[in-house]
């Protein structure tokens, strides 16, 4: 995990959750509905055969619900291990901005985490995949446009498809990233028929 951004993900905690890697407060989230996140500092991790300690302390106001809402973790926690370079926590973003009869618009924006200190070389691929099916319905790169820089995000406003609005499979649509001679991307949109 030396060199990885790793994180810990949490979808539910229930209430005023402050979480700690090995003794350090890594940050406090006051609500208890919404999922959230820590990157766990790469100088707080411990390698090798050491064990890391994650601790979550959880302060239960009263009265704070109209009925008794239960209290602590109460949905899943996921350990995030990615390269420097990756799609940024609920980094993908699928709308669809005009639907007519038959045919829609469908929007996709990927956001690039670039958590190295040095500008990265990087190119974005998204596939629709029409509902029941494992043949891709459309597929969009994005590998050219502007730096991304360390320690930044960038967006990628890359493709938007023209399609039949039922034809959307969900769970399918993979965004991808790796590693090129381009520089991340700057705003192109695209309609292709069907």
């Amino acid at each position: 995990m030396q060199g990885k951004t790793v994180s810990i993900d949490f979808d539910g905690v229930y209430m005023n959750a402050t979480v700690y890697l090995n003794g350090e407060k890594l940050g406090t989230h006051p609500y208890g509905y919404t999922p959230f996140s820590f990157v766990l500092p790469q100088d707080k991790l411990k390698f090798g055969s050491e064990e890391n300690v994650i601790t979550v302390k959880v302060d239960h106001k009263q009265p704070s619900s109209r009925w008794y809402s239960g209290s602590g973790i109460y949905r899943d926690v996921k350990l995030t291990v990615a390269d420097p370079v990756h799609v940024a926590n609920y980094g993908t973003t699928v709308t669809t901005p005009d639907i007519e009869s038959g045919k829609g618009t469908v929007s996709v924006v990927t956001e690039v985490q670039n958590d190295s200190s040095e500008a990265a070389d990087v190119s974005v691929k998204q596939t629709v995949y029409e509902k029941g099916s494992d043949v891709p319905a459309t597929e969009g790169e994005k590998d050219k446009g502007t730096e991304c820089c360390g320690g930044q995000n960038s967006q990628d406003r890359g493709q938007c498809h023209r399609c039949r609005p039922k034809a959307l499979g969900y769970g399918k649509s993979k965004p991808l990233y790796r590693k090129n001679r381009s520089l991340c991307w700057r705003y192109l949109k695209r309609q292709l028929p069907f």
